[in-house]
């Protein structure tokens, strides 16, 4: 009985250091991309309690269920890491973009961010195209104005939409009620065609600003052919007409010579062939 106590005993030394490690590393794998801090008391907790357990178990059935207590063990503290991990992360502090674009969607609401985004996006296309950068939209370029008119008709349209809320939550409305709500909805669509309309004009300046910036891109093209096809006709012109402005070039006397004697071989050769 006491070589088993002492065997469970050096076992139990050697489950919790492997129990430990096991755990410190899954706890890396599960959390490394975590920022949120981990319950480490309620973990400890779970380590004690299991160890307890294992102990517990291996005592009572004098080490023949020892392994399966530690995989069970082991599995149930993988799983309760894995949820605590998953609640704390849950509960992470969100990112200043995204404190900011929750600040946004309470104010103009998801409609409204969609058309500021869209009336970004366009500002940005403009802004980056050549046509504004170098010069040929002009040096004043501010839109400042549109993307007010857009931030205060979304404002105001978020906050007849919670009116409209409220007004339809009344019981029994009267026909001065109903008649309010119409107005209110109709205000709510005018105002959206008004942004949706700023967002539109947005975006067709940057469509022909990026038409401006094909139209340069066009014309440096035609200029480097151009420029490529002078030279080429230039080279071509210097060796072609200089070789017809060259003097005339008469055969060397050698050729002469050769040329007269052949033929007088072969007028010898026919009159004896003759003979």
């Amino acid at each position: 009985m006491i070589r088993l106590l002492l065997v469970l005993g050096v076992v139990a030394v050697i489950l919790a250091v492997v129990m430990i490690l096991g755990g410190a590393a899954l706890g890396a794998v599960f959390t490394s991309d975590r920022k949120a801090r981990r319950p480490l008391p309620a973990m400890t907790r779970a380590w004690l309690l299991c160890i307890a357990m294992v102990l517990l178990v291996g005592v009572a059935t004098e080490g023949i269920l020892l392994l399966p207590a530690m995989g069970i063990a082991a599995i149930g503290l993988l799983i309760m890491h894995i949820v605590i991990d998953s609640r704390a992360g849950t509960a992470r502090e969100r990112s200043p973009q995204e404190t900011e674009r929750a600040r946004l969607v309470e104010e103009f609401g998801d409609d409204g961010v969609e058309l500021l985004d869209g009336a970004q996006a366009a500002i940005e296309r403009i802004e980056r195209s050549e046509a504004a950068v170098d010069g040929w939209l002009g040096n004043d370029l501010d839109f400042t104005a549109d993307l007010t008119a857009i931030r205060e008709n979304c404002r105001a349209t978020q906050e007849l939409k919670g009116l409209i809320t409220e007004l339809r939550g009344i019981a029994e409305p009267d026909s001065d009620d109903l008649a309010m709500l119409e107005d209110a909805r109709t205000k709510v669509r005018e105002l959206g065609s008004r942004s949706w309309a700023r967002v539109y004009a947005l975006q067709g300046c940057a469509e022909k600003a990026e038409e401006i910036d094909q139209s340069l891109r066009d014309d440096r093209a035609r200029a480097q052919l151009a420029e490529k096809r002078d030279d080429i006709r230039s080279r071509m012109a210097a060796r072609l007409y200089g070789v017809e402005a060259a003097p005339a070039q008469t055969p060397s006397s050698s050729v002469d010579k050769i040329t007269g004697l052949a033929a007088a071989y072969q007028e010898i050769r026919g009159r004896a062939g003759g003979g």
